[in-house]
């Protein structure tokens, strides 16, 4: 994942202690700070496609500051193939979640469960589709060094 927005031509920097961020990429000319909250997991064959769940802190999620924040979900097929990133900002995530378009709250986490057809062009949650989201860049423009 850290390579797509290297690829970009964003810098990449991992907290050295883990507050619920993964990474933040920063965009060097201008300072552009963007947060990325990276979930990962594995996914399960169906007939049609394959699924995975992802869970977030409710807290995490509600808790929107001055930067912009984004939720990449990748999903692990076999042991180097990867899923294309579903990328959402995380007020957009949250008013979904608030609206109960997607995700479901057990104890403090929400779980998101996602169905995506054979070929990964296609990602519903709950009833919502998601597809909209598939490699969407476009908070991470090609930088020009």
């Amino acid at each position: 994942m850290m390579a797509e927005f290297l690829m970009k031509g964003w810098n990449v920097a991992i907290p050295e202690v883990d507050i619920g961020d993964d990474i933040f990429v920063v965009k060097d000319d201008e300072g552009t700070l963007r947060k990325v909250q990276v979930k990962t997991s594995r996914g399960k064959a169906t007939k049609k496609g394959y699924t995975a769940q992802f869970s977030a802190s409710e807290f995490n999620l509600a808790n929107i500051g001055p930067v912009v924040g984004h939720y990449v979900f990748i999903v692990r097929l076999d042991d180097d193939i990867w899923s294309k990133p579903v990328i959402i900002k995380q007020d957009v995530l949250n008013q979904m979640y608030e609206d109960g378009e997607v995700g479901s709250l057990t104890g403090k986490t929400i779980v998101f469960s996602f169905k995506y057809t054979q070929n990964g062009d296609k990602v519903i949650c709950l009833k919502k589709d998601l597809s909209a989201f598939i490699n969407d860049y476009v908070d991470f423009p090609q930088l020009v060094h």
